[in-house]
This record gives C-alpha cells, structure tokens and sequence, in this order.
C-alpha cells in the first residue's frame, strides 16, 4: 500500500487539496500495481519551513514509502 507525505508552508483551502491528492494519484498509477484507492496520502500544510538556515516560505516536500 503506498502511503505519501506532502509538507508544505502554504496553507491548501479543501478544494486545492483534493486536486492535489487526485493529481498525486494519476501520477502514482502509472507505476504497474500502484492504485490510487490503495494510497495512503497524509498532507501537512501552513508549516514553518527552513532551508539553510532561512525561512521558506514558498516551500515544500515529498516522502513516498
């Protein structure tokens, strides 16, 4: 079961967050045997992201396992 972690420092309205999730998973089932409906997807958002030691604010990452 694939499970994806999104960590972002903007804060996402509902509406962005489902377009996101569904986008995320379209791209994950072009990979054989991966099935959106069998995807974990967490989403942190409005974070306080820091990158070399400064703030970020347009920032963000992604952890698929």
């Amino acid at each position: 079961m694939p499970y994806i972690s999104l960590s972002i420092a903007k804060k996402i309205n509902p509406d962005d967050e489902q377009k996101l999730i569904d986008g995320l998973g379209a791209a994950l089932s072009i990979i054989p045997g991966k099935d959106p409906q069998w995807t974990i997807v967490e989403v942190n958002d409005g974070l306080r992201m820091y990158f070399g030691g400064k703030k970020q604010a347009p920032a963000g990452g992604l952890q698929s396992a």
